[in-house]
């Protein structure tokens, strides 16, 4: 139950991460627009506006690092449920990153070891179903046997 709660507590706090950096990529990739425009409004030099668009698209890649290794990292709750996690040397799973020199997942590698958590999350809420079940007619029994014998 306290594993639970500390589960959704740190799911919580990763959307809500996620949230902020897509806000902030969105915000950033307004801020450029706006420039690009009055740079052209201004008939400024082409080279100006390509240089707006270099700075906004090292910008925004560094955003979309920034969301790789949030959502590698909360996906590294497959070590809590003991799901194998793809092998650091398969470059269809892993990604070195250029900013932080870090490794994440590709997405066909995100796919993948979401799929895997789920399953093994399907197979624990039918395994506590099971036992759930089995307690419940175990307490119905007992209650039936009492009421039996107290009459």
């Amino acid at each position: 139950m306290l594993e639970n709660l500390i589960f959704m507590f740190v799911t919580l706090q990763y959307r809500l991460s996620l949230r902020k950096l897509f806000n902030k990529r969105a915000k950033v990739k307004k801020l450029y627009e706006k420039d690009r425009k009055k740079a052209a409004k201004d008939g400024k030099p082409y080279a100006e506006i390509e240089s707006i668009w270099s700075l906004e698209s090292f910008e925004v890649h560094e955003i979309d690092e920034e969301i790789k290794v949030l959502v590698t990292t909360h996906l590294n709750t497959a070590n809590r449920l003991l799901v194998p996690i793809p092998d650091i040397k398969n470059e269809t799973m892993w990604m070195k990153l250029d900013t932080d020199s870090q490794m994440a997942l590709t997405p066909i590698g995100i796919s993948e070891l979401r799929s895997t958590i789920r399953k093994e999350k399907q197979e624990k809420k039918v395994n506590l179903s099971f036992w759930l079940t089995a307690l419940i007619g175990l307490i119905g029994a007992i209650t039936g046997l009492i009421a039996i014998i107290k009459k």
